[in-house]
Parts: C-alpha cells; structure tokens; sequence
C-alpha cells in the first residue's frame, strides 16, 4: 500500500505507483480507487490489511493541515 497525504507530493507517488508497477508488483494506493461506499479511514485500514508491503510518504502535511512548528 502507497500512503501519504491527498495534497501534497503527487509526483512522488507516481514515482513510487510506476516503480511498483516497473518491479510487476501491483500497488494499492487511494488515488487508484474509483468510488467505494466505505469512509476513507475504513478503506484505508482494507488496503492496510490487503497489502504485502506499506510505503508511507511522508513531508511537510499531517492530515487535511500544514506542520507547524
């Protein structure tokens, strides 16, 4: 499973999803998912579970707000 915040490091996570794919593995990530009837939280915690492997990318946001120091 691919993970890290919806806004931000978009380029980074393509990386990641064409590296996965280039290796033949097949990544779970959400902004692969069409419309599901589950909470994000609840969808999340499926992937999580799914998943051999979780990759978190993480930077400069937590959650829907920046980092503040």
């Amino acid at each position: 499973m691919i993970s890290s915040t919806a806004l931000d490091l978009p380029e980074h996570r393509k990386q990641v999803i064409d590296g996965c794919l280039r290796t033949g593995c097949m990544p779970l990530a959400m902004d692969t998912l069409g419309a599901v009837d589950a909470t994000a939280v609840r969808e999340s915690l499926r992937m999580g579970d799914e998943a051999d492997i979780y990759i978190g990318i993480f930077a400069f946001r937590y959650g829907d707000g920046p980092v503040t120091a």
